[in-house]
């Protein structure tokens, strides 16, 4: 009995504590693909964001200005275009242009 009683013991032990209610509000993580990627250091993430800078104002560009095919053709990659941006410059970029786009009656 008393092995029986330290065996459930350390199972108990091993098991993972169940979450807390802060961790069931955050719900699951984020898929692998949709995480921001870890710097490996301070030029990279320079780099990072001179290149999203190029490409924001392009996307600005083609959003504001170009014809209807080019914005048909933006809109085919719209979920890339927002995973590269990350959710803040998406927000702040994109989903303007995009609600606009959307209302102009040319498309």
């Amino acid at each position: 009995a008393a092995t029986a009683s330290a065996s459930a013991a350390a199972a108990a032990a091993a098991t993972p504590a169940t979450a807390t209610p802060a961790q069931d509000q955050r719900g699951p993580p984020p898929p692998p693909h949709m995480e921001e990627p870890a710097a490996s250091s301070e030029a990279q993430v320079q780099e990072v964001a001179a290149l999203r800078q190029d490409v924001r104002r392009w996307v600005v560009a083609l959003l504001s200005e170009a014809s209807p095919t080019a914005k048909r053709a933006l809109l085919r990659d719209l979920p890339r275009l927002c995973v590269f941006f990350g959710r803040e410059q998406t927000q702040d970029v994109v989903m303007p242009h995009l609600i606009t786009f959307l209302n102009d009656a040319d498309w």
